[in-house]
Protein backbone atom coordinates (compact mmCIF):
# COMPACT_ATOMS: atom_id res chain seq x y z
CA UNK A 1 0.00 0.00 0.00
CA UNK A 2 1.29 3.47 -0.93
CA UNK A 3 1.70 5.36 2.35
CA UNK A 4 0.47 8.56 0.68
CA UNK A 5 -2.96 6.96 0.29
CA UNK A 6 -3.61 5.50 3.73
CA UNK A 7 -7.14 4.17 4.00
CA UNK A 8 -9.48 4.04 7.00
CA UNK A 9 -9.19 0.25 7.18
CA UNK A 10 -9.11 -0.64 10.90
CA UNK A 11 -9.40 -4.39 10.48
CA UNK A 12 -5.79 -5.09 11.52
CA UNK A 13 -4.72 -5.42 15.13
CA UNK A 14 -2.91 -2.13 15.17
CA UNK A 15 -4.71 1.10 15.80
CA UNK A 16 -6.97 2.95 13.35
CA UNK A 17 -5.35 4.38 10.24
CA UNK A 18 -7.16 7.69 10.43
CA UNK A 19 -4.51 9.99 9.02
CA UNK A 20 -2.82 10.22 5.68
CA UNK A 21 0.86 10.78 5.43
CA UNK A 22 2.34 14.02 6.64
CA UNK A 23 2.94 15.18 3.11
CA UNK A 24 -0.66 14.52 2.14
CA UNK A 25 -2.42 16.39 4.95
CA UNK A 26 0.03 19.19 5.61
CA UNK A 27 0.68 19.88 1.96
CA UNK A 28 4.42 20.06 2.76
CA UNK A 29 7.10 17.99 1.15
CA UNK A 30 9.75 16.31 3.30
CA UNK A 31 12.83 18.43 3.81
CA UNK A 32 16.39 17.57 4.75
CA UNK A 33 15.45 17.99 8.42
CA UNK A 34 13.08 15.05 8.01
CA UNK A 35 15.67 12.56 6.91
CA UNK A 36 14.24 10.16 9.48
CA UNK A 37 11.27 9.74 7.15
CA UNK A 38 13.26 9.13 4.07
CA UNK A 39 12.60 5.38 3.90
CA UNK A 40 9.21 3.60 3.72
CA UNK A 41 9.97 1.80 6.98
CA UNK A 42 10.65 5.07 8.75
CA UNK A 43 7.39 6.45 7.41
CA UNK A 44 5.48 3.41 8.58
CA UNK A 45 7.01 3.62 12.05
CA UNK A 46 6.12 7.31 12.34
CA UNK A 47 2.59 6.70 11.15
CA UNK A 48 2.19 3.82 13.60
CA UNK A 49 3.16 6.10 16.49
CA UNK A 50 0.73 8.76 15.31
CA UNK A 51 -2.00 6.15 14.97
CA UNK A 52 -1.44 4.91 18.50
CA UNK A 53 -1.53 8.43 19.85
CA UNK A 54 -4.74 9.19 17.97
CA UNK A 55 -6.31 5.90 19.00
CA UNK A 56 -5.53 6.62 22.67
CA UNK A 57 -6.94 10.12 22.33
CA UNK A 58 -10.19 8.85 20.84
CA UNK A 59 -10.58 6.16 23.47
CA UNK A 60 -10.21 8.63 26.34
CA UNK A 61 -12.79 11.00 24.88
CA UNK A 62 -16.02 11.43 26.83
CA UNK A 63 -17.84 11.74 23.51
CA UNK A 64 -18.85 8.88 21.29
CA UNK A 65 -16.78 8.97 18.10
CA UNK A 66 -16.84 6.94 14.92
CA UNK A 67 -15.13 7.36 11.58
CA UNK A 68 -16.47 6.28 8.21
CA UNK A 69 -14.89 5.13 4.99
CA UNK A 70 -15.53 7.35 2.02
CA UNK A 71 -16.61 4.76 -0.48
CA UNK A 72 -18.98 2.44 1.36
CA UNK A 73 -20.43 4.73 4.07
CA UNK A 74 -19.86 2.26 6.84
CA UNK A 75 -18.17 2.55 10.22
CA UNK A 76 -14.41 2.07 10.00
CA UNK A 77 -13.70 2.74 13.66
CA UNK A 78 -15.75 3.52 16.76
CA UNK A 79 -14.46 4.26 20.23
CA UNK A 80 -15.69 2.55 23.40
CA UNK A 81 -17.78 5.52 24.45
CA UNK A 82 -19.79 5.32 21.24
CA UNK A 83 -20.38 1.63 21.86
CA UNK A 84 -21.58 2.41 25.41
CA UNK A 85 -24.01 5.06 24.22
CA UNK A 86 -25.57 2.72 21.70
CA UNK A 87 -25.41 -0.51 23.68
CA UNK A 88 -22.98 -2.21 21.33
CA UNK A 89 -19.62 -3.97 21.44
CA UNK A 90 -16.94 -1.67 20.02
CA UNK A 91 -15.05 -4.42 18.20
CA UNK A 92 -18.23 -5.46 16.37
CA UNK A 93 -19.04 -2.02 14.96
CA UNK A 94 -16.53 -2.09 12.13
CA UNK A 95 -18.32 -2.43 8.81
CA UNK A 96 -21.74 -1.55 10.23
CA UNK A 97 -23.91 0.88 8.30
CA UNK A 98 -24.08 3.96 10.50
CA UNK A 99 -27.53 4.90 9.19
CA UNK A 100 -28.80 2.02 11.32
CA UNK A 101 -28.13 4.16 14.39
CA UNK A 102 -30.25 7.05 13.11
CA UNK A 103 -33.95 6.97 13.97
CA UNK A 104 -35.92 5.95 10.85
CA UNK A 105 -38.16 9.02 11.09
CA UNK A 106 -35.14 11.29 10.63
CA UNK A 107 -32.97 9.19 8.35
CA UNK A 108 -33.82 11.10 5.17
CA UNK A 109 -33.15 14.52 6.68
CA UNK A 110 -29.94 13.20 8.22
CA UNK A 111 -28.65 11.92 4.86
CA UNK A 112 -29.40 15.26 3.21
CA UNK A 113 -27.00 16.89 5.68
CA UNK A 114 -24.37 14.18 5.16
CA UNK A 115 -24.53 14.53 1.37
CA UNK A 116 -23.84 18.25 1.70
CA UNK A 117 -20.70 17.35 3.62
CA UNK A 118 -19.73 14.66 1.15
CA UNK A 119 -20.04 17.07 -1.77
CA UNK A 120 -17.73 19.55 -0.07
CA UNK A 121 -20.35 22.30 0.13
CA UNK A 122 -19.77 22.46 3.89
CA UNK A 123 -16.93 21.18 6.07
CA UNK A 124 -18.75 20.86 9.39
CA UNK A 125 -22.30 20.28 10.49
CA UNK A 126 -23.57 20.24 14.08
CA UNK A 127 -27.12 19.59 15.21
CA UNK A 128 -29.32 17.70 17.65
CA UNK A 129 -30.04 14.24 16.35
CA UNK A 130 -32.47 11.51 17.28
CA UNK A 131 -30.70 8.18 17.49
CA UNK A 132 -31.74 4.60 18.06
CA UNK A 133 -29.89 2.17 20.33
CA UNK A 134 -29.10 -1.44 19.67
CA UNK A 135 -32.12 -2.46 21.82
CA UNK A 136 -34.49 -0.28 19.79
CA UNK A 137 -34.90 2.57 22.26
CA UNK A 138 -34.43 6.08 20.93
CA UNK A 139 -32.73 9.12 22.43
CA UNK A 140 -31.55 12.60 21.48
CA UNK A 141 -27.95 13.78 21.59
CA UNK A 142 -25.87 16.52 20.05
CA UNK A 143 -23.96 15.44 16.93
CA UNK A 144 -21.16 17.11 15.02
CA UNK A 145 -19.85 15.76 11.72
CA UNK A 146 -16.47 16.74 10.24
CA UNK A 147 -15.57 16.20 6.62
CA UNK A 148 -12.10 14.64 6.20
CA UNK A 149 -10.59 15.57 2.86
CA UNK A 150 -7.54 14.51 0.91
CA UNK A 151 -5.02 17.02 -0.34
CA UNK A 152 -6.91 17.34 -3.62
CA UNK A 153 -10.16 18.08 -1.78
CA UNK A 154 -11.79 14.74 -2.43
CA UNK A 155 -13.65 12.99 0.36
CA UNK A 156 -11.48 10.75 2.50
CA UNK A 157 -14.05 10.00 5.19
CA UNK A 158 -16.05 11.58 7.98
CA UNK A 159 -15.69 11.78 11.70
CA UNK A 160 -18.89 11.76 13.74
CA UNK A 161 -18.85 12.96 17.35
CA UNK A 162 -21.85 12.20 19.57
CA UNK A 163 -21.84 14.32 22.70
CA UNK A 164 -23.49 12.77 25.72
CA UNK A 165 -25.83 15.50 26.99
CA UNK A 166 -27.77 13.30 29.39
CA UNK A 167 -26.35 15.09 32.45
CA UNK A 168 -27.19 18.45 30.92
CA UNK A 169 -30.72 17.25 30.14
CA UNK A 170 -31.16 15.93 33.64
CA UNK A 171 -29.90 19.22 35.03
CA UNK A 172 -32.40 21.04 32.83
CA UNK A 173 -35.20 18.82 34.13
CA UNK A 174 -34.13 19.48 37.71
CA UNK A 175 -33.96 23.19 36.99
CA UNK A 176 -37.47 23.10 35.54
CA UNK A 177 -38.71 21.24 38.61
CA UNK A 178 -37.03 23.80 40.86
CA UNK A 179 -38.53 26.63 38.84
CA UNK A 180 -41.95 24.98 38.98
CA UNK A 181 -41.68 24.56 42.75
CA UNK A 182 -40.42 28.12 43.08
CA UNK A 183 -43.31 29.62 41.14
CA UNK A 184 -45.78 27.42 43.00
CA UNK A 185 -44.47 28.77 46.31
CA UNK A 186 -44.13 32.24 44.82
CA UNK A 187 -47.82 32.36 43.94
CA UNK A 188 -49.14 30.42 46.95
CA UNK A 189 -47.52 32.40 49.76
CA UNK A 190 -49.41 35.15 51.51
CA UNK A 191 -46.22 37.18 51.64
CA UNK A 192 -45.81 39.86 49.03
CA UNK A 193 -43.06 38.80 46.61
CA UNK A 194 -41.88 40.25 43.32
CA UNK A 195 -39.03 39.74 40.87
CA UNK A 196 -37.16 42.71 39.50
CA UNK A 197 -34.55 43.25 36.82
CA UNK A 198 -31.11 43.41 38.44
CA UNK A 199 -29.96 46.20 36.11
CA UNK A 200 -33.02 48.42 35.62
CA UNK A 201 -34.84 47.66 38.86
CA UNK A 202 -38.09 47.25 36.92
CA UNK A 203 -40.54 44.71 38.35
CA UNK A 204 -40.80 41.82 35.88
CA UNK A 205 -43.14 39.59 37.86
CA UNK A 206 -45.16 39.69 41.06
CA UNK A 207 -47.22 37.16 42.95
CA UNK A 208 -50.95 37.42 43.59
CA UNK A 209 -50.39 38.96 47.00
CA UNK A 210 -48.49 41.85 45.42
CA UNK A 211 -51.17 42.20 42.77
CA UNK A 212 -53.83 42.38 45.47
CA UNK A 213 -51.68 44.77 47.47
CA UNK A 214 -51.05 46.94 44.45
CA UNK A 215 -54.75 46.91 43.67
CA UNK A 216 -55.48 47.93 47.25
CA UNK A 217 -52.79 50.64 47.29
CA UNK A 218 -53.94 52.09 43.98
CA UNK A 219 -57.52 52.42 45.29
CA UNK A 220 -56.97 53.45 48.93
CA UNK A 221 -55.64 56.35 50.94
CA UNK A 222 -52.49 55.23 52.76
CA UNK A 223 -53.19 57.16 55.98
CA UNK A 224 -56.84 56.34 56.63
CA UNK A 225 -57.46 53.20 54.61
CA UNK A 226 -60.45 54.93 52.97
CA UNK A 227 -60.90 54.90 49.21
CA UNK A 228 -58.94 57.60 47.39
CA UNK A 229 -60.00 60.23 44.87
CA UNK A 230 -59.23 58.03 41.86
CA UNK A 231 -61.41 55.20 43.10
CA UNK A 232 -64.21 57.59 44.08
CA UNK A 233 -64.27 59.16 40.62
CA UNK A 234 -64.42 55.72 38.99
CA UNK A 235 -67.25 54.56 41.26
CA UNK A 236 -69.13 57.84 40.90
CA UNK A 237 -69.10 57.47 37.12
CA UNK A 238 -70.17 53.81 37.34
CA UNK A 239 -73.03 54.43 39.76
CA UNK A 240 -74.24 57.48 37.84
CA UNK A 241 -74.81 55.22 34.81
CA UNK A 242 -76.85 52.75 36.83
CA UNK A 243 -80.36 52.66 38.26
CA UNK A 244 -79.63 53.58 41.87
CA UNK A 245 -81.39 56.96 41.75
CA UNK A 246 -81.77 59.12 43.65
CA UNK A 247 -78.02 59.41 44.23
CA UNK A 248 -76.64 61.75 46.87
CA UNK A 249 -73.20 62.96 47.88
CA UNK A 250 -71.95 64.58 51.07
CA UNK A 251 -68.89 66.82 51.05
CA UNK A 252 -67.18 66.85 54.46
CA UNK A 253 -64.33 69.23 55.29
CA UNK A 254 -62.51 68.47 58.53
CA UNK A 255 -62.41 71.64 60.62
CA UNK A 256 -59.38 72.71 62.63
CA UNK A 257 -56.74 70.53 60.93
CA UNK A 258 -54.36 73.42 60.26
CA UNK A 259 -54.52 74.57 63.87
CA UNK A 260 -53.82 71.06 65.16
CA UNK A 261 -50.86 70.70 62.76
CA UNK A 262 -49.49 74.06 63.90
CA UNK A 263 -49.78 73.30 67.62
CA UNK A 264 -49.29 69.57 67.84
CA UNK A 265 -47.37 68.79 64.66
CA UNK A 266 -48.29 66.51 61.79
CA UNK A 267 -48.43 63.44 64.01
CA UNK A 268 -51.33 65.03 65.87
CA UNK A 269 -52.87 66.14 62.58
CA UNK A 270 -52.67 62.63 61.16
CA UNK A 271 -54.35 61.27 64.29
CA UNK A 272 -57.20 63.75 63.83
CA UNK A 273 -57.61 62.73 60.17
CA UNK A 274 -57.73 59.02 61.04
CA UNK A 275 -60.27 59.64 63.80
CA UNK A 276 -62.43 61.64 61.38
CA UNK A 277 -62.33 58.73 58.94
CA UNK A 278 -63.53 56.39 61.69
CA UNK A 279 -66.41 58.74 62.47
CA UNK A 280 -67.58 58.76 58.86
CA UNK A 281 -67.34 55.01 58.35
CA UNK A 282 -69.09 54.42 61.66
CA UNK A 283 -72.35 56.09 60.58
CA UNK A 284 -72.57 54.89 56.97
CA UNK A 285 -75.00 52.30 55.68
CA UNK A 286 -73.81 49.12 53.89
CA UNK A 287 -73.22 50.06 50.26
CA UNK A 288 -72.35 53.69 50.98
CA UNK A 289 -68.86 54.81 49.96
CA UNK A 290 -66.58 57.26 51.75
CA UNK A 291 -63.32 58.53 50.28
CA UNK A 292 -60.58 60.91 51.30
CA UNK A 293 -60.10 63.21 48.33
CA UNK A 294 -57.78 65.83 49.85
CA UNK A 295 -55.79 66.71 52.95
CA UNK A 296 -58.86 67.55 55.04
CA UNK A 297 -61.56 66.73 52.48
CA UNK A 298 -63.83 63.69 52.47
CA UNK A 299 -66.74 62.78 50.23
CA UNK A 300 -69.51 60.28 50.82
CA UNK A 301 -71.35 58.66 47.90
CA UNK A 302 -74.81 57.44 48.90
CA UNK A 303 -76.89 55.61 46.26
CA UNK A 304 -80.65 55.19 46.69
CA UNK A 305 -80.82 58.15 49.06
CA UNK A 306 -82.98 61.29 48.79
CA UNK A 307 -82.65 64.58 50.67
CA UNK A 308 -84.37 63.27 53.79
CA UNK A 309 -81.98 60.34 54.15
CA UNK A 310 -78.99 62.58 53.53
CA UNK A 311 -80.07 65.15 56.14
CA UNK A 312 -80.45 62.37 58.69
CA UNK A 313 -77.02 60.99 57.78
CA UNK A 314 -75.38 64.38 58.18
CA UNK A 315 -77.02 64.81 61.58
CA UNK A 316 -75.56 61.50 62.70
CA UNK A 317 -72.10 62.46 61.40
CA UNK A 318 -72.22 65.70 63.34
CA UNK A 319 -73.38 63.98 66.52
CA UNK A 320 -70.77 61.24 66.30
CA UNK A 321 -67.96 63.75 65.88
CA UNK A 322 -69.16 65.90 68.71
CA UNK A 323 -69.01 62.96 71.11
CA UNK A 324 -65.39 62.09 70.36
CA UNK A 325 -62.32 63.74 71.81
CA UNK A 326 -59.19 62.87 69.88
CA UNK A 327 -56.63 61.35 72.22
CA UNK A 328 -53.52 63.49 72.78
CA UNK A 329 -54.99 66.24 70.57
CA UNK A 330 -57.68 67.82 72.79
CA UNK A 331 -59.83 68.53 69.76
CA UNK A 332 -63.24 67.28 68.79
CA UNK A 333 -63.99 65.97 65.29
CA UNK A 334 -65.99 68.66 63.53
CA UNK A 335 -66.98 68.84 59.87
CA UNK A 336 -68.27 71.46 57.50
CA UNK A 337 -70.88 69.44 55.62
CA UNK A 338 -72.65 70.00 52.31
CA UNK A 339 -74.80 67.73 50.16
CA UNK A 340 -76.51 67.38 46.82
CA UNK A 341 -78.99 64.88 45.39
CA UNK A 342 -79.62 63.82 41.81
CA UNK A 343 -82.97 62.20 41.02
CA UNK A 344 -82.04 61.42 37.41
CA UNK A 345 -78.95 61.21 35.18
CA UNK A 346 -79.72 64.71 33.89
CA UNK A 347 -79.01 66.17 37.35
CA UNK A 348 -75.74 64.33 37.94
CA UNK A 349 -73.47 66.72 36.03
CA UNK A 350 -73.10 69.55 38.58
CA UNK A 351 -73.84 67.43 41.63
CA UNK A 352 -70.37 67.61 43.20
CA UNK A 353 -70.19 71.37 42.68
CA UNK A 354 -73.57 71.85 44.33
CA UNK A 355 -72.53 69.78 47.32
CA UNK A 356 -69.28 71.73 47.64
CA UNK A 357 -70.96 75.13 47.73
CA UNK A 358 -73.71 73.99 50.06
CA UNK A 359 -71.29 73.23 52.92
CA UNK A 360 -72.15 74.69 56.30
CA UNK A 361 -69.35 75.28 58.81
CA UNK A 362 -69.77 73.11 61.91
CA UNK A 363 -73.00 71.78 60.46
Amino acid sequence: MDISEISFDLSNNSSSQLLSSQSEYSGKQPTESRTAYASPCAYRRAISVKEQQLHALLETSSAGIFVTKSNVWTIAFANRRFAELFGCVADELGGCDYIDFIHPDEAELFMDKILLLASGEIELSAFEQRFIRNDGTDFFEYLSVHRLARRDGSLHGMMFTVYDTSEIRESEKQLKRIESNYWEIFNATNDAMFVHDAYTGAIVDANKTVEKMYGYISAHDSLTGLFNRSYFETEFERISKGRNYPISVIMADLDGLKAVNDTGGHVAGDLLIKTAAEVLTGVLRPGDLVARVGGDEFVVLVPNADEEIINDLMSRIHAAGRNIDVEDVSHKVQFSLGSATAHSPEEIGNMLIRSFFSRVVNW
